[in-house]
């Protein structure tokens, strides 16, 4: 419930919905949330985060107890894109990621990718749990 509330001291601080470091921290707290949401939903799961020394990374990295490795990263945005770290993840030899998935708060799901989609925060939520 943290996370829920913590539009509120934002509020409270006087940050305006247009300021860059609520923006900022909105992210942060979106980005907090889907992750401990996606730990709730996958508890006999393995969960990493994934960083390179260049910077890329992924938010979080699950391993199912089948070693399928789903790879996530959660974006703030209206219509997320590729990005330079999905696409490290997706070449790197050790990390074999098997999908990546961008979680977003918008509607509609889509492919980027054969191996990248993009789905929104509700349609994971309905379903109660990931899976590739």
């Amino acid at each position: 419930m943290l996370h829920w509330l913590s539009a509120m001291p934002m509020r409270l601080a006087g940050f305006a919905p247009m300021c860059a470091s609520a923006r900022a921290t909105v992210a942060a707290s979106w980005e907090s949330y889907v992750v401990d949401e996606l730990f709730r939903r996958t508890p006999d799961s393995r969960h990493y985060f994934w960083r390179t020394t260049n910077g890329a990374e992924l938010d979080l990295v699950i391993e199912e107890p089948s070693g399928t490795r789903l790879g996530f990263e959660i974006k703030r945005a209206d219509a997320p894109r590729m990005t330079p770290s999905v696409r490290a993840a997706l070449e790197d030899t050790q990390l074999r990621v098997d999908q990546i998935t961008i979680i977003y708060p918008g509607a509609t799901s889509y492919l980027l990718d054969d191996k990248v989609m993009v789905v929104p925060l509700s349609d994971v939520l309905r379903a109660g749990g990931f899976s590739a």
